[in-house]
């Protein structure tokens, strides 16, 4: 084999590179599920709801016992998932893992696709080799809105990256990246109904900036047709919805309220505006320097995800749900487009930019990153870089997740009358537990005898805090395990904190 052929895409530098993206934005992901269900305790909303519904719902994803009659098809429509739950199924993979692998795709194929980008830009070898280039391709799956998702794993931030790795594909000419590219547009189309629309915004935007600044790609008509079937998609699929699963507007629920934003006033948008950009500097302030940079270079065609998304953005601030309106977590996911498009502008214009003009393109992405990240780490603490430890892959063999398993077995045998377990638990055993023994709110509890709990979890806090609870149940158990058992005072009384430690003992006992 020549020197040339050992350094081509495949076989060369760019191999070891993607290796060294990939590894990374899959392993720290999912090291970070694993201790999410089990260190941390996993909210089951939503958490070990996309948990049961990629490892071990049916095909029309009818809810689990916990959440009685209905099918998420309801909510979304979402057949991605079918494949995560044939692969689950088939090898009996545990439901915490399957949302361990999807957000592992989801990160590495950010990655990926910004590898593509990149190495398919016309840049120097330095540029490519460059600090900053290696900053923002190991950063960019990193992003501090990613990180957000991370922290309350939904499934919708997979589209984006199927959508990311489409169209670094679709701009390439050979066949097999042809096959690829519709093979992800199809997968980015069926992780939620509304999916199609985010394709057609920032196709369509994409194309009419680049008509009006006289850049066209050459890949412009399958870029067209990608838009187009993405926006017939969703409608169609929205139509289906409403004819055979009614019962949920979640659009009318969470963001325009009843009657249609009649909660909007200029007051209103005026403080949900303020506190986006005071509390969630990690998406507003890239999101900031990145318009100034467009508008200051003139490059219009750079503004695609903003004038794609922006609209996004303000539907949510504009929501009636808080959780949409605070831009919570995974509400403004099509804006992770916001990161990569700085690389998509070298691949497209690369050729045409001065050296300088390069430069400045990869210090941007790098740039917008690092203050993504440390801004995130700021407002949201510390937490989630604990949990993406890479020593948390132990926890798949050290027998935690038995131990968990051991305990709900034996408060549910040494217990008797009516018995209560937090969230977390249904969420780790998503398909396990019925209305009855799992509760969600403390005001659930209330005729409860025993409520077994997640030590160090938020819902302890809401429980603790209970004026109600207080009054009528007192704590009969804690030790260093992660449960802690509280009993209703006129409930009876036989079993002693020793007998506890004794009934719990056995399973932390490491196998």
């Amino acid at each position: 084999m020549t020197n040339a052929a050992a350094n081509s895409f495949w076989t060369g530098d760019v191999l070891k590179k993607g290796l060294m993206i990939v590894v990374p934005a899959f392993v720290l992901p999912f090291c970070a599920m694993l201790a999410h269900f089990l260190v941390q305790g996993a909210y089951y909303l939503d958490s070990g709801f996309f948990a049961y519904l990629l490892a071990e719902a049916d095909p029309l994803m009818k809810l689990p016992p916990v959440l009685g009659e209905g099918t998420y098809m309801a909510t979304h429509v979402s057949p991605a998932f079918w494949p995560m739950q044939w692969f689950a199924q088939l090898i009996h993979l545990k439901p915490y893992i399957a949302v361990a692998i999807w957000q592992g795709i989801l990160f590495a194929g950010m990655g990926i696709a910004g590898l593509i980008f990149a190495q398919r830009s016309s840049v120097d070898a330095a540029l490519q080799k460059s600090r900053w280039m290696w900053c923002a391709l190991l950063l960019l799956p990193f992003s501090g809105l990613a990180l957000s998702i991370l922290v309350y794993p939904h499934t919708e931030a997979m589209a984006m990256s199927a959508i990311f790795l489409s169209f670094a594909l679709v701009l390439e000419e050979n066949l097999l990246a042809q096959i690829g590219s519709w093979l992800l547009l199809l997968i980015a189309l069926m992780v939620r109904e509304d999916v199609g629309f985010h394709v057609f915004g920032l196709y369509m935007t994409f194309l009419v900036l680049s008509y009006l600044s006289k850049q066209s790609p050459a890949a412009w008509k399958r870029i067209l047709t990608a838009a187009v079937l993405g926006f017939a998609y969703s409608v169609l699929i929205l139509k289906l919805q409403k004819a055979y699963f009614p019962g949920d507007n979640a659009f009318a629920r969470i963001y325009s309220g009843d009657p249609a934003w009649a909660h909007v006033n200029l007051q209103f948008l005026a403080n949900r505006i303020g506190r986006f950009l005071a509390h969630k500097p990690y998406l507003s302030i890239p999101l900031v320097v990145y318009v100034v940079y467009a508008v200051r270079k003139r490059k219009w065609v750079m503004a695609t995800p903003v004038l794609a998304y922006v609209p996004w953005l303000a539907v949510n601030l504009a929501a009636v749900a808080h959780t949409a309106g605070s831009v919570m977590t995974y509400y403004a996911y099509p804006l992770l487009a916001l990161f990569i498009w700085p690389l998509v502008t070298l691949r497209l214009e690369g050729s045409l930019l001065p050296a300088r003009e390069q430069r400045n393109l990869v210090v941007l992405c790098a740039s917008m990153l690092i203050v993504s990240v440390l801004a995130y780490r700021s407002a949201m603490g510390k937490s989630l870089f604990k949990w993406m430890n890479p020593a948390n892959i132990a926890l798949l063999w050290d027998g935690t997740y038995q131990e968990h398993q051991c305990a709900v077995e034996k408060f549910l045998a040494a217990t008797s009358g009516k018995r209560s377990m937090g969230p977390q638990y249904a969420a780790l055993f998503p398909s396990r537990y019925s209305k009855e023994e799992i509760y969600f709110d403390p005001i659930e509890v209330a005729s409860s005898d025993y409520v077994m709990l997640w030590k160090d979890s938020y819902f302890v806090e809401q429980f603790e805090m209970d004026p109600n609870v207080m009054k009528n149940f007192e704590k009969i158990f804690e030790d260093e395990s992660k449960n802690l058992i509280w009993k209703r005072k006129a409930a009876a009384n036989f079993i002693s904190k020793e007998n506890w430690a004794e009934i719990f003992a056995p399973c932390r006992e490491k196998k």
